[in-house]
């Protein structure tokens, strides 16, 4: 069961697999990735990059309010689309009065003037001048987040882009 624990590398507390759906004989592996989220894309069709935690390693919690910044030129780099999408502990989209359970580069979010992107992590709005860019968190609780980058770009497929760390935004 060693070997289940090790789904990836962790860069800047998001865990990053770039070798799923290719699992061989790696039978333990294999089961571990069906446990949490029942087999995936290979790197080159997708790449899906989860938090459990923030910059300082602390469990991502409802109660608290977080900021994630793409800056310019370091929005997440695909060929076709991408998201970020807002899960409790258990794996379920979370509930919210905006039926709203992910963000990505079809969501309409505004962008910072200097050209980087901020995504509001939080369980109550922003703002209405920032709403477009938030992610309801639950108002309680520990929570995940995943990426979705569907045909990810070179630089994801070489390793040389990461995403950013989850920030805990100080109230």
């Amino acid at each position: 069961m060693a070997e289940a624990k090790k789904l990836g590398v962790n860069v800047n507390n998001w865990l990053l697999t770039y070798d799923m759906g290719k699992y061989g004989t790696r039978y333990t592996y294999r089961a571990a990735w069906t446990f949490f989220g029942i087999g995936g894309n290979v790197l080159e069709d997708a790449f899906y990059p989860l938090a459990l935690t923030d910059k300082d390693g602390n469990p991502l919690k409802g109660e608290n309010n977080y900021t994630l910044t793409f800056e310019k030129g370091q929005w997440p780099p695909v060929h076709s689309l991408w998201s970020i999408t807002m899960y409790d502990i258990e794996g379920y989209l979370v509930e919210n009065t905006l039926n709203r359970y992910s963000r990505g580069d079809r969501s309409n979010m505004k962008p910072n003037k200097d050209g980087s992107l901020t995504i509001y992590i939080q369980n109550q709005s922003p703002g209405k001048d920032k709403e477009s860019n938030w992610l309801p968190s639950p108002k309680t609780g520990p929570f995940k987040v995943a990426l979705r980058l569907y045909a990810p770009k070179e630089e994801v497929l070489n390793k040389t882009w990461t995403p950013p760390a989850i920030i805990l935004v100080k109230k």
